[in-house]
């Protein structure tokens, strides 16, 4: 039999096995212990109406974290989060599930690179490398353009080993001018994923284009690196198409066809301008149903990259399908609660940054232009 226990200011030292909320009235979103391994616990986040969220948490002590730092939504966009109960197990009764599900996670299961310091700017370096490395496809689009073997072991290696991450960091800066400078203090740093990326790019010679939403015009523009270097740009024919998202709604498409050259969407880099944080997702395997989002100052808690898939359904069309992945995408992602229970949205969807606030503290929200959510959609030619 399973009691309850209301959060407190630490994890109860009992084998917690579920977590409810009562911050939404409806109480349609819970948390469930499925699979203990060698990452850690699996837990899943069930809401009506929406994918099932997967996510490995670290240890015991993580759960609190994880409960109080994030909400997480359910189909009405209410925020569940803080106030709630650890639901105690006895652990020799318990019984793990979704065996399968969690098997083909861990299969292509990476922790992602955590922020160095509780206070550093490296955001920017951990969504980078998760948007980029994650995926196979575009990772080895990196790898078979480069001839420098250390930046390639470390591209392989960095998403699950925090020290090889560093190493990768610093490689990039003092062999690429890319980054920020590894002596510097950590509070200090701060960059644009998409931007250092660029250098990367033009220094491998990889040929991209960058089109600007929502119009998806071409932008004409300088990569110039750390040292203040202009870099010569490959104008052949692009294999890679970033579509770039300023203060903007923009709902991105899965396929696009540029001067006779087909795209496929397989990664996003996401920034907020209001808690002043990013993050990325990616596609597993560049299946476009099957994501994982990351978060570095989630990973330095020791909570890994959320998993979902928005399954088909039988005689769906492919319209009803992309209409229904593009809904899981506004509450799929946690929402992060900073300065004092402040929320802070990233979902591409680019909710006015008042939204969900007013939703939850019942306080009205006046404001209907897009919000402060920066996104760089990644495409691959097919």
């Amino acid at each position: 039999m399973t009691k309850y226990v209301p959060f407190g200011k630490q994890t109860p030292t009992d084998f917690i096995c579920e977590i409810q909320f009562d911050s939404c009235p409806n109480k349609k979103l819970y948390c469930k212990l499925l699979q203990i391994n060698t990452y850690g616990q699996w837990w899943g986040i069930f809401a009506s109406n929406l994918p099932d969220r997967f996510v490995c948490l670290k240890n015991k002590d993580t759960i609190f974290d994880f409960v109080t730092k994030y909400g997480y939504m359910d189909d009405s966009e209410c925020v569940n989060y803080k106030s709630g109960s650890f639901g105690i197990c006895n652990r020799k009764e318990w019984r793990g599930s979704h065996a399968d599900v969690i098997q083909s996670i861990t299969d292509i299961y990476v922790p992602g690179i955590p922020q160095r310091t509780r206070y550093s700017g490296l955001c920017w370096y951990s969504a980078m490398c998760f948007a980029a490395f994650f995926t196979y496809d575009l990772k080895n689009i990196f790898i078979q353009n480069s001839k420098d073997n250390l930046l390639n072991k470390y591209i392989e290696t960095c998403l699950y080993n925090s020290n090889d991450a560093e190493k990768l960091r610093r490689h990039l800066y003092y062999k690429y001018s890319l980054g920020d400078d590894p002596s510097q203090n950590p509070e200090n740093d701060g960059q644009n994923g998409l931007s250092q990326l660029l250098i990367l790019l033009a220094k491998l010679n990889i040929p991209f284009i960058c089109l600007v939403a929502p119009n998806l015009s071409p932008i004409q523009f300088d990569v110039i690196d750390q040292k203040k270097k202009k870099i010569v740009l490959n104008n052949s024919t692009p294999l890679l198409l970033f579509v770039r998202c300023f203060r903007t709604r923009w709902k991105p498409e899965l396929k696009i066809k540029f001067r006779g050259h087909v795209y496929q969407l397989v990664s996003v880099l996401i920034g907020s301008e209001q808690c002043g944080h990013q993050i990325a997702a990616a596609t597993c395997n560049s299946r476009i149903s099957r994501w994982a989002l990351a978060d570095s100052d989630a990973c330095r808690a020791g909570i890994g990259p959320v998993f979902w898939k928005v399954k088909s359904h039988k005689n769906e069309s492919y319209n009803q399908f992309v209409s229904r992945w593009w809904n899981a995408w506004s509450k799929m992602i946690p929402v992060t609660m900073f300065n004092s229970d402040s929320f802070c949205d990233f979902s591409p969807h680019n909710r006015s940054s008042c939204t969900l606030e007013a939703k939850m503290k019942k306080t009205s929200c006046t404001d209907f232009n897009a919000g402060l959510v920066n996104c760089d959609f990644i495409y691959i030619k097919m």
